[in-house]
């Protein structure tokens, strides 16, 4: 529910944004063209999240599905994105003895039919909130872009912020892992 709330995201976005400004990072410590940039930054992020997932290829195909790199990088973008979520997997699985998903304990779940009907209203408040989130974006866009180049200033209100938010919907904060120690 969070997550269509655009609030508190879990673990899998600071990986993103950490393994795609490392690829872009690099590529522009070494000059590259915007092309490769883009490459570059992507299979950071298939990097990052080879090993919170249980398979190589589902980090690359998740990074392809959320990127829409062009046509003539995709080929480009998958291999690369494979090899570096192969070796973040191959140097992660060893060390831990699993993914990093299966550190949270998911409760157990059995289906019944009214819960696919249950997803129609869920659906549509996930919709409007969407929206709700996409008119807030719009509206605070042109508040602070007076104030673009004051970068802490602005930083520092969007900390206070989502703080506030969390302490008014903690329901919104992601869950704690579960201790691995009784």
């Amino acid at each position: 529910m969070s997550l269509a709330g655009g609030a508190s995201l879990g673990p899998e976005d600071a990986l993103g944004k950490l393994g795609g400004g490392l690829g872009t990072w690099v590529s522009e410590r070494k000059k590259l063209d915007e092309g490769t940039r883009a490459t570059n930054t992507l299979t950071g992020v298939s990097g990052a999240y080879g090993g919170m997932l249980s398979s190589p290829i589902l980090a690359s195909i998740l990074t392809l599905e959320l990127a829409r790199p062009k046509a003539e990088r995709s080929t480009d973008t998958l291999i690369a994105g494979l090899l570096s979520s192969s070796v973040a997997f191959a140097v992660y699985f060893p060390i831990a003895g699993s993914t990093f998903v299966g550190l949270y304990k998911l409760p157990s779940f059995k289906y019944e039919d009214w819960q696919l009907l249950a997803a129609v209203p869920l659906g549509l408040v996930a919709a409007a909130l969407a929206l709700i989130t996409v008119v807030a974006a719009a509206v605070m866009t042109r508040l602070t872009a007076r104030h673009e180049h004051r970068t802490i200033l602005l930083a520092t209100i969007g900390g206070v912020a989502f703080g506030l938010v969390g302490v008014a919907l903690p329901l919104t904060r992601s869950p704690e892992p579960i201790s691995s120690t009784p």
